[in-house]
């Protein structure tokens, strides 16, 4: 299995500012560099909520939504874009995998502190005989007690991802993620969500701020 990436084909505008990526760098109105050209989707640098910079992370729903707010500033309805945290999701040969925020190697690159929990549950109440197995990781800066990113691999790994990725555009913290009022029934989850599970289980080493 190889996995080369992609480059944005820019190649055709010149005089045009782009990053190391080749993607045009646009501001949040998705205007370039040269007055009056737009750039949006996976030729377009997207802006990064966590790491607070641009960055390149070309997937369909960001391309749907920067091409649609592109076309409303174009004729004068303004409204910015208001930025990705690095959510995706993908099946290999019937298993899920799933991610949000930043990942270790990127919490590095940014010289941020942190800690990482994980934990190995179910995805829905164990007596139920469509249970299975769910692996889940987070990852926060202990001092502020912030949530960075998240990982998962398993059944209902694009749930618990959806939930870390709403958690990380509100900037919840890991402790507030116990709070939050998440849906159950045997066949769908546990009483305790494996995000709060997780949750519970980094409170349990040490007392965090709420």
């Amino acid at each position: 299995l190889i996995a080369v990436g992609v480059e944005p084909n820019t190649s055709f505008i010149s005089g045009i500012e782009k990053n190391r990526s080749n993607a045009i760098v646009v501001d949040k109105f998705l205007k370039s560099s040269i007055p009056d050209i737009y750039a949006a989707g996976d030729c377009a640098t997207h802006y990064h909520r966590i790491k607070q910079l641009d960055d390149f992370i070309p997937l369909g729903t960001t391309a749907n939504k920067q091409g649609q707010l592109a076309g409303l500033n174009m004729v004068g309805m303004e409204h910015p874009f208001r930025g990705v945290v690095g959510t995706g999701v993908l099946r290999f040969f019937g298993l899920t995998l799933a991610r949000t925020g930043l990942a270790k190697k990127e919490v590095e690159d940014l010289g941020i502190e942190y800690e990482t929990a994980m934990v190995k549950t179910m995805s829905n109440a164990s007596y139920m005989p469509n249970a299975s197995s769910l692996h889940l990781k987070i990852l926060y800066d202990p001092k502020t007690n912030r949530l960075l990113g998240g990982q998962a691999v398993g059944a209902g790994a694009d749930k618990r991802i959806d939930v870390l990725a709403t958690a990380l555009y509100a900037n919840l913290t890991i402790t507030e993620l116990l709070d939050l009022d998440l849906s159950y029934a045997p066949p769908y989850n546990s009483v305790w969500d494996p995000v709060q599970q997780l949750a519970r289980k980094t409170f349990s080493t040490k007392k965090l701020p709420r």
